[in-house]
């Protein structure tokens, strides 16, 4: 176990970097691992006056290990803008002879763009060549929209390892080829992965297009086929997923979240703790949400609490990110509350949030009419999201939105910096921030520098671990010392 406390780990070779001036989060990651130096005054992010990025190392790099921090803040520049500069400040470091490269992205882009669609591009896929080509040796962020992302940066940092795989399943699956290509429409894959079937179909060197025997229709509804189908794409993934592992960190913050919920939330004094919870449900907006809503009741099963319910909603969104064509219904199959919502309390947890559509439809859903007559109606509701997205500099939508669900207390991170600047007073006066940069310089100097996996230097298997170990990661924010609960009230 890592106490976090001053361990012997040598960080004489870690340097520190951002991509802009005057960033806050990555000077206090500096200052959280002993080094409070001015981070302009190690790399330069200059900006010339045609907007031309051109960084510039002040000190000798060669052989040390440049972390460039990089959290998200669409008031000072667009995602595009910032996976740009940080592959040519990860190019500045390797001209200069660096030991290693780490890009860290508290909130890494592009990973809710990870499904190929016809007519679109693949960002994420694109986003890690960029890094590879620049010599970028691995990526820290915080609860990655999605574990595609690890599949993805597996794939890219190790194309040959992911062919070699793809075509040895291949001769067990043939058929994956032709569905790909003729179903799904990712030809993209189909070039990458070199997939082929000689003698069953030819390509028209002057077109492009391939030519198949008619009597080449795949049946979905055959379920032969189908379980191989499932079979290649589960060996496929399974295989690029332990690549991606090895360049790709995603820091888990269910461990942070239910630490903070019994020591320092609203929730703290009103969860009854003699009943193990019961008086304490977690709501899951969508499917997505439930995976890390279920490690949340782990830890808080470790802190004394395993007998927290759940309620599963579904969501079915007619259009993206506009909270006006979302709709739900409660899936009472797959939740566990106890048969009553009344004397309780409801916490929704999300990896992000962007219109704030989802927690108002899964409101609407807990508050219907039909709903609360069968199962009755919570005394309270807390909301947690990692991201906050908040439509970008968009943010007073959605955080009007979001503050009209009247929640006791709306958590989130600083992973998107702009969230502490630009807030609306409704919102504002019921927020409360988690702080990271502890935890990106815990990673950093217990994982990386002090060669431990991090899932050993994170693993919280006790609750006294938990207790003692998840409050040093993170620091808190609150806003509504600012705003009592009741003034909050007459803003809406």
């Amino acid at each position: 176990m890592v106490k976090f406390s001053d361990e012997d780990v040598s960080l004489e070779r870690v340097v520190i970097t951002s991509v802009q001036d005057s960033e806050k989060f990555a000077q206090v990651v500096a200052n959280s691992l002993g080094k409070p130096t001015i981070l302009k005054k190690i790399m330069h992010p200059r900006v010339y006056t045609a907007r031309e990025f051109g960084p510039k190392f002040q000190v000798d790099i060669a052989g040390k290990h440049v972390y460039i921090i990089a959290p998200n803040d669409p008031w000072e520049m667009g995602p595009q803008g910032k996976s740009w500069r940080v592959g040519m400040v990860a190019q500045a470091a390797n001209d200069n002879n660096v030991g290693e490269v780490t890009a860290v992205l508290p909130d890494c882009n592009f990973t809710r763009k990870e499904r190929h669609e016809r007519g679109t591009g693949r960002s994420l896929r694109f986003m890690a060549n960029v890094f590879k080509v620049a010599g970028i040796d691995r990526v820290l962020t915080v609860h990655a929209h999605t574990s595609r992302a690890i599949n993805i940066f597996g794939e890219v940092y190790f194309e040959q390892e992911a062919k070699k795989k793809a075509n040895e399943l291949l001769l067990e699956y043939p058929m994956v080829a032709d569905i790909l290509e003729r179903h799904i429409g990712n030809r993209a894959l189909v070039d990458f992965l070199d997939l082929t079937r000689p003698g069953k179909r030819k390509k028209d060197e002057k077109t492009g297009d391939w030519e198949y025997e008619k009597d080449e229709i795949f049946d979905f509804n055959n379920k032969t086929l189908m379980e191989k189908v499932n079979s290649f794409f589960e060996s496929y993934d399974a295989h690029t997923y332990e690549l991606g592992k090895t360049v790709f960190y995603d820091l888990d913050m269910a461990p942070l979240v239910a630490h903070y919920l019994v020591t320092e939330s609203m929730l703290a004094d009103r969860i009854d703790f003699a009943s193990g919870g019961k008086n304490l449900v977690l709501f899951y907006s969508d499917l997505g949400a439930r995976p890390f809503g279920e490690r949340i009741r782990h830890y808080l099963g470790l802190l004394g609490l395993p007998n927290v319910g759940y309620l599963q909603i579904l969501k079915l969104r007619k259009a993206p990110n506009d909270p006006n064509k979302i709709i739900a219904e409660i899936d009472l199959e797959q939740s566990d509350f106890g048969g009553s919502l009344e004397n309780k309390y409801l916490f929704g947890a999300d990896d992000g949030t962007d219109s704030g559509g989802t927690f108002d439809m899964a409101a609407k859903a807990v508050k219907a009419e039909e709903f609360v007559e069968k199962f009755g109606l919570p005394v309270d509701v807390a909301l947690y999201f990692t991201q906050a997205w908040m439509s970008g500099r968009n943010y007073k939508d959605p955080q009007d939105l979001l503050a009209g669900i009247n929640p006791i207390e709306i958590i989130t991170t600083n992973t998107n910096t702009n969230i502490e600047r630009h807030l609306i007073p409704a919102f504002e006066g019921r927020t409360t921030t988690l702080r990271l940069a502890r935890y990106i310089a815990a990673a950093i100097k217990y994982g990386f520098e002090g060669g431990r996996d991090l899932e050993d230097v994170f693993a919280f298997k006790t609750k006294d671990d938990l207790m003692v170990r998840a409050g040093l990661i993170y620091s808190i924010k609150r806003s509504r010392e600012l705003h009592p609960r009741e003034l909050v009230d007459i803003l809406i």
